[in-house]
């Protein structure tokens, strides 16, 4: 009996080890599926977590954000270009007292320079520093500051030249003349000459130069003259501002200016209305001229590119500060 016993027991006892060896083997791989469920699961949560802190920070931003495409996002900030975009110098010249008598005083000039200085410099990209302001300068004072802007001055730079007093022409020749304080009467050695003035545009090595002049006979700096406004969408805006420009703006072409000229005024006005952040001079010109005519005085304001320079067709932006 003993014997037979012990014939079953040892059969019996590999089953039952066999038994208890597949119920581990099973056993660990339920645990290694259970643990590799969740390690998605957990990864799936905090991505959901991060994609939903994106979309909050898209929502602020008003731009899209997330984590699969952000390599294909174009958020037109153009750092680059925005880089690469240089100074806005300002020289702001104003005669109203002449020593000669025989020069009729202004009464502005001055007071309408410092305007002009004061509005680009609050509202525009025209740091103070970057600023010259002459009250009554002579001869020698302009052509030193012009001298030292062309010596400052580089490739991406943008300069804004603006005069305001007694203008004089010789119409035959088509030469005009700014008049500083120590011009003596009939004496054109003694004027600024609009031609000086293109020669020293010339040795401006900058992007865009613009000229605004609140003078009588101002028009003979033109070779040709622009009426189209222009459209300020972003794509025309970028495209006038790559392109070069040499442009003049001015009060009346040849014909005499009227004292407490309007035109510096309506130009101060719509700078400080403009809202956008791009402003091209044709459009400021458009909205000037248009006041200037409907207020009634003896003015036609001009603009159009300055005869003898390297003018490519560009334009002059105003950039509103943010």
């Amino acid at each position: 009996m003993t014997q037979t016993m012990d014939y079953f027991r040892k059969p019996l006892f590999f089953v039952l080890a066999w038994a208890m060896l597949t119920t581990w083997a099973v056993a660990q791989t339920s645990s290694e599926n259970a643990d590799n469920e969740r390690k998605p699961k957990k990864k799936r949560d905090v991505n959901e977590k991060i994609n939903s802190q994106s979309e909050a920070v898209s929502q602020v931003y008003d731009f899209d954000i997330s984590l699969t495409n952000i390599g294909d996002l174009d958020l037109d900030f153009d750092i680059a270009e925005a880089s690469q975009m240089g100074k806005y110098y300002g020289l702001f010249i104003g005669v109203e007292k002449y020593q000669d008598k025989n020069i009729k005083t202004l009464d502005k000039p001055v007071q309408d320079a410092r305007e002009l200085r004061k509005v680009l410099t609050d509202l525009y990209s025209f740091e103070l520093e970057n600023t010259y302001l002459l009250e009554n300068p002579t001869l020698k004072d302009i052509l030193d500051k012009l001298k030292e802007l062309s010596q400052k001055v580089t490739p991406n730079d943008n300069v804004l030249i603006f005069y305001a007093g007694h203008g004089k022409a010789d119409t035959k020749a088509g030469v005009g003349y700014w008049l500083p304080i120590d011009a003596r009467n009939n004496d054109e050695s003694s004027f600024f000459s609009n031609s000086v003035l293109r020669d020293y545009i010339n040795r401006l090595d900058s992007k865009h130069t613009l000229v605004v002049a609140d003078a009588c006979f101002s028009g003979a700096l033109f070779t040709t003259r622009s009426t189209a406004a222009m459209s300020n969408a972003p794509n025309i805006i970028k495209k006038m501002y790559s392109d070069n420009s040499r442009r003049a703006f001015t009060s009346t072409a040849l014909t005499e200016a009227v004292d407490n000229s309007v035109f510096l005024e309506y130009i101060v006005r719509e700078l400080r209305r403009n809202k956008d952040v791009y402003l091209a001079a044709e459009n400021l010109y458009h909205s000037v001229k248009e006041n200037v005519i409907n207020h009634g005085v003896n003015q036609n304001p001009q603009y159009g590119a300055i005869n003898g320079t390297k003018d490519s067709g560009g334009s002059f932006i105003f950039i509103r500060k943010k």
